[in-house]
């Protein structure tokens, strides 16, 4: 796991202390540290003087072989688990979505890409097919990174919602095919609505995996307080789906607080 560290601690471990010349070898390498170049708005450039300074520190009070300035990595990087340190640094929002696309918790498990593939594929399919309703759109974005699903799968439900929305209450009685059998459209809603949740929660699993604070989805979870038993409050990360696309883009939006478990197991059988 990526190391945050204090990196100030280095300048006082007696080891590397400058106690005068010393008969080894220099390393070949030149040490340095990593910057996080990470999504999401933060301002993961900030303080640009203060890495070099500290290395300049290093350079100058230990032996070690350090480089003038940081290198910038994501997580994404091969590069990046040959740095000894990662430093991250800013405000507002932190994203690694992009990078966590392609995480495959099982070689038979979908990644989080392979699911938002799979799910506006399937509404599409559905929505059109089963209960002839078309949101005049591609099933899939343009470009299949986070902002583009995130953008594509609002703007699409959002005309899929008016559709619905404008249909007379006796047309969700109607009967509809779902695949091979005869069921009412209500049916076929509420059967999509769970397919949806069904693969939600496979993502909220992926982000606990990803070791991931996790708002609500429709109820408390560990990090929003614990068990509804214990009064845990429920806790979105985002109010409307406009402010979600927001943070998305980079803007300013401020998260709610996560309190976390407290001192009481947020589990029915702890231990």
């Amino acid at each position: 796991m990526v190391r945050l560290a204090l990196l100030a601690g280095l300048l006082l471990t007696p080891p590397l202390l400058a106690q005068g010349p010393s008969s080894a070898p220099p390393p070949a390498a030149l040490m340095t540290i990593g910057r996080l170049h990470y999504d999401g708005g933060g301002d993961w450039y900030a303080n640009p003087s203060s890495l070099p300074n500290l290395l300049s520190a290093l350079r100058t009070r230990t032996r070690l072989r350090v480089a003038p300035q940081e290198r910038v990595v994501t997580l994404a990087d091969d590069d990046l688990w040959n740095l000894p340190y990662i430093y991250m640094t800013g405000h507002g929002n932190v994203h690694f979505s992009d990078a966590d696309l392609s995480f495959r918790p099982e070689p038979r498990a979908r990644t989080p890409l392979e699911h938002m593939v799979h799910q506006c594929v399937s509404e599409d399919t559905w929505m059109q097919r089963m209960l002839g309703i078309d949101a005049g759109l591609p099933p899939l974005p343009e470009r299949e990174d986070r902002l583009r699903f995130l953008e594509h799968y609002a703007d699409v439900s959002g005309r899929r919602l008016e559709r619905l929305q404008a249909m007379p209450a006796d047309w969700f009685a109607g009967e509809t095919r779902f695949f091979d059998v005869p069921r009412s459209r209500a049916w076929v809603l509420t059967r999509r609505i769970a397919h949806s949740a069904h693969h939600r929660g496979q993502l909220t699993t992926y982000l606990r995996l990803l070791e991931r604070e996790l708002y609500s989805t429709y109820g408390p979870t560990a990090d929003t307080g614990g068990l509804f038993q214990q009064n845990a409050p429920v806790i979105y990360r985002h109010r409307t789906v406009d402010e979600l696309l927001v943070a998305a883009r980079g803007g300013a939006v401020e998260l709610p607080r996560l309190p976390g478990p407290g001192a009481t197991p947020p589990t029915e059988r702890p231990g």
